[in-house]
C-alpha cells in the first residue's frame, strides 16, 4: 500500500474518534486498532500533518517506531 493509502486509513479513523467524542486518538490505540507497524503507521501520520490535515504535536519517545504525539485536532482539508 501506498503512504497515501494509509493515511487515508488512519485519517478516517481519527475523524471518527474526533467526531464522536470518542477515547482521544493515541499511539497505542492506533498500533492495536491497525496492527500495522509503528514506522507504518508515522510515516501515514507525518503525512497528514505535512498535508496539514490535522494539526498535531509530536512529544519525546516513541512506541515501536511511532511517535508519542498530541492530536490537537482535524482542519478543514482533513474533513473535506
Amino acid at each position: 500500500m501506498s503512504i497515501q493509502n494509509d493515511a487515508g486509513k488512519i485519517l478516517l479513523f481519527i475523524y471518527d474518534s474526533y467526531v464522536n467524542d470518542k477515547d482521544s486518538v493515541s499511539p497505542e490505540k492506533l498500533l492495536e486498532i491497525t496492527k500495522w507497524g509503528g514506522n507504518k503507521i508515522d510515516r501515514a501520520i507525518q503525512h497528514l500533518k505535512d498535508i496539514d490535515a490535522i494539526d498535531i504535536t509530536f512529544n519525546l519517545g516513541d512506541v515501536n517506531g511511532l511517535r508519542n504525539f498530541l492530536l490537537e485536532k482535524v482542519t478543514p482539508i482533513g474533513i473535506g
